[in-house]
């Protein structure tokens, strides 16, 4: 639907639904900020990013739903590291690796807030994040994946770090695991970084 290189993209209250492309079935963002708000993407399928694929590390969305996007990896989205607020996950679906987001070489990071992930699927792990660099989550909800949409709920690259804070996990079928398993009991501060380890408090 839209291809935007090396230039600023600014998307508001827009909606893409049934779009296809090998990259970004909705939005395929090469070089520059990307803003995304207050969007509906849904039905847009993709080899890489159902919905949306951007190659820079400062892609910021707020207040946009994901719905029923489909792509070999990153159901709905696939960047190389984002900024979420505000936003609904629901029913997207990855051939292999993460049903919601797929990120690779990720130094910008994932940093998720006040969202919602709910009933996302991908076949091999990761139903809702797979993940090569740091992860962090604060007031998300997530519920409704159940066994069979993937070996986990997160997954990551060695070295990868995972953050939880004041979030719900509700409603997952038990055999889905979060991954790293390992939890921590909270710190002094209220965001910490440790390899490795998903922190929930």
């Amino acid at each position: 639907a839209i291809h935007s290189a090396g230039s600023t993209l600014r998307i508001v209250e827009s909606r893409f639904e049934r779009n296809a492309a090998e990259l970004g079935g909705g939005v395929f963002h090469d070089v520059g900020d990307l803003w995304l708000s207050g969007s509906h993407l849904e039905n847009n399928q993709a080899v890489d990013g159902g919905a949306l694929f951007s190659l820079w590390y400062q892609a910021r969305i707020y207040n946009s739903q994901f719905v029923a996007n489909h792509a070999q990896r990153g159901g709905a989205i696939m960047t190389l590291g984002l900024q979420i607020s505000r936003s609904h996950f629901e029913r997207n679906t990855a051939a292999t690796r993460g049903g919601a987001i797929f990120t690779e070489d990720a130094d910008g990071g994932v940093h998720l807030s006040n969202s919602v992930f709910i009933g996302n699927e991908a076949t091999d792990e990761a139903a809702l994040i797979y993940a090569d660099g740091w992860v962090a989550l604060r007031n998300v909800t997530i519920s409704g994946h159940v066994n069979g949409t993937g070996s986990n709920l997160f997954a990551a690259t060695s070295g990868t770090t995972f953050t939880m804070a004041n979030s719900i996990v509700w409603g997952n079928d038990d055999a889905l695991a979060l991954s790293p398993p390992k939890l921590a009991a909270p710190p002094a501060s209220p965001w910490c970084w440790t390899p490795n380890r998903l922190r929930m408090w």
